[in-house]
């Protein structure tokens, strides 16, 4: 569901087809409604994702209401460390696992950043 939602923005962003968004937005939020409470943290990282790429296309099309907030791929990782140390911390016991699964969540996340970055000067 949650990839799915992602691959469909993804796929308006290249085309501009609102359909196939449209009907992910729907199918994603309306999976969402039975879901428990960590399980609704850890997709809406996909939401969150989603919206940081694709809300004022979102808007535009008519598939979301307008909204002054637009997330940024700051609040995704800001999510994605919350989810992990929620996942970590639930029933563990290890009082400090939430804390190392958040910190291994950001240094992955900054791994990623720089592995994507062109060499200063060099033409990206």
């Amino acid at each position: 569901m949650s990839l799915g939602y992602l691959d469909a923005a993804a796929s308006f962003a290249d085309s501009g087809d609102a359909a196939g968004v449209r009907a992910a937005h729907e199918r994603y939020f309306g999976a969402r409604e039975g879901l428990g409470r960590l399980p609704r943290e850890i997709s809406w990282i996909a939401g969150i994702a989603v919206l940081a790429h694709s809300r004022r296309a979102m808007e535009q099309a008519g598939i979301i209401a307008r909204s002054a907030f637009v997330p940024t791929v700051l609040d995704v990782a800001r999510e994605a460390q919350k989810a992990a140390g929620a996942v970590a911390g639930a029933g563990s016991g290890d009082r400090d696992a939430a804390g190392r699964a958040r910190w291994e969540c950001a240094r992955r996340q900054l791994l990623l950043a720089v592995a994507a970055a062109p060499f200063p000067g060099e033409a990206g």
